[in-house]
């Protein structure tokens, strides 16, 4: 696989009431419909892999990775919406991380890369 591009990610704005991101390192895979996650750092799980009928958006957590948000969303260590893009994914952050949104885009059929609260690094 080749990593065609990667978008740098946009740094959140300060302010006093702002936390510190949390830390955390995954890798992202996305092959077809599927989302795979694993988490080496930060994480309640170790890997998740969730699969749709047609490509789907997912939330990402500290706890691990759903398709809907729920009332515990908002305890969890960092949180971000994963999105299918042409050949790859865009993430936004919910909160916990130091960029606003960060992405991937790929040359071939499976799009893997790294994941941390500061960015995307290759896998």
């Amino acid at each position: 696989m080749t990593l065609f591009a990667l978008l740098v990610g946009l740094l959140l704005p300060t302010s006093s009431a702002s936390l510190a991101p949390a830390t955390f390192d995954m890798r992202i895979e996305r092959v077809g419909t599927e989302w795979r996650v694993s988490c080496a750092q930060g994480c309640a799980f170790s890997r998740a892999t969730v699969e749709c009928a047609d490509a789907c958006t997912v939330i990402v957590s500290s706890r691990g990775v759903q398709t809907r948000p729920d009332a515990e969303l908002a305890e969890s260590a960092f949180a971000f919406v994963l999105t299918p893009a042409e050949n790859g994914w865009q993430a936004e952050s919910l909160h916990g991380t130091a960029w606003r949104v960060v992405g991937a885009s790929c040359t071939h059929g499976s799009c893997r890369t790294r994941l941390s609260e500061t960015g995307v690094t290759l896998p």
